[in-house]
């Protein structure tokens, strides 16, 4: 049931066009995938704020977009692998410890995570996803 949802989540995010992928982002066939609670400074996040995913070496791995205000979470956020018939590194690596960031769009500023309930998060390239509640 859960593969099932996270399947149906994850197309819906790619072939929807809700989510726009940053220049930088490479969506990629291996992926594990992300949801939760998140707060900033003990607020909801506003609307257009990014919870964002980085692999080692600061490759931008996963985005999320805040689609309205006051929501107090962020909706399945997919985190891409590198992609092993490509010649370039385009993600995470199967066990990659990967960091979190807030992007405020009021402030045009990145936070780092100050609390994450699952910490470290590694990259497990499941196509399923979890709850990983946030405060920034």
């Amino acid at each position: 049931m859960k593969r099932g949802f996270a399947i149906l989540a994850f197309a819906w995010v790619l072939f929807s066009g809700a989510v726009p992928f940053a220049a930088d982002l490479y969506p990629t066939p291996i992926w594990m995938g992300v949801y939760g609670s998140a707060t900033f400074r003990g607020a909801a996040l506003d609307k257009g704020d990014e919870v964002r995913v980085y692999a080692p070496g600061g490759a931008l791995v996963g985005k999320f977009i805040v689609e309205r205000t006051g929501a107090g979470e962020y909706g399945f956020l997919p985190i891409y692998g590198d992609d092993p018939y490509s010649k370039e590194k385009d993600g995470a690596g199967a066990g990659d410890v990967l960091r979190i960031a807030l992007y405020r769009v009021s402030d045009g500023k990145e936070y780092p995570v100050l609390y994450s309930s699952v910490d470290p998060l590694p990259f497990k390239a499941s196509m399923e996803g979890a709850r990983v509640d946030l405060m920034f």
